[in-house]
């Protein structure tokens, strides 16, 4: 089992409202990552600009996700970041020709896909996160071979004098069942 991290930087005096580009010195920006030892160490493994991690649903022991957004590390927003609220939207693209996936997300809340996923955020060290979430796939209905899922992620950071910053981006996951 793995633990994969969509991680995202922003800028806190950004008026853009994007995330900040992936950067191969220090893989800042945007990036995933990778966990198989309980989310002691992580590895980079892409720049969602260009890379989609293939999750392995196994029963017993499938893939998690989690979501986290920070300003870059060793920035010190003034003001200071009150809070951030995480929301990611799953659906899946039904035109694909070769998309099997017969469900818009890889996610289960009772029985059914969540498609949203908006829990309140945790926070370690610089980051806002939420999860991680573990794939729960109905394989009755959910479609076999590699799932394709596109997803958007927004966040609303909230500073210390009351100003808000929205920031989204729209990267993909494939789920290989």
């Amino acid at each position: 089992m793995a633990v994969y991290a969509l991680n995202m930087n922003f800028d806190p005096t950004s008026s853009t409202g994007l995330f900040l580009p992936y950067n191969s010195t220090g893989n800042t920006g945007r990036g995933w990552w990778k966990s198989t030892d309980g989310e002691q160490t992580w590895q980079f493994v892409g720049n969602p600009d260009s890379y989609a991690p293939e999750l392995d649903w196994t029963s017993g022991s499938p893939d998690s996700v989690q979501f986290a957004v920070g300003p870059l590390a060793g920035v010190t927003p003034n003001p200071a970041i009150s809070s951030v609220a995480i929301n990611v939207i799953f659906s899946t693209d039904r035109k694909s020709s070769n998309n099997p996936s017969k469900i818009a997300s890889p996610f289960q809340l009772n029985g059914n896909p969540r498609c949203i996923l908006s829990d309140g955020s945790a926070v370690s060290q610089n980051y806002y996160f939420i999860g991680p979430y573990t794939l729960g796939l109905n394989t009755a209905t959910s479609g076999n071979g590699k799932l394709k899922f596109e997803f958007s992620l927004a966040a609303r950071v909230s500073f210390a004098d009351g100003t808000t910053k929205d920031f989204g981006y729209d990267p993909e996951m494939d789920v290989d069942v």
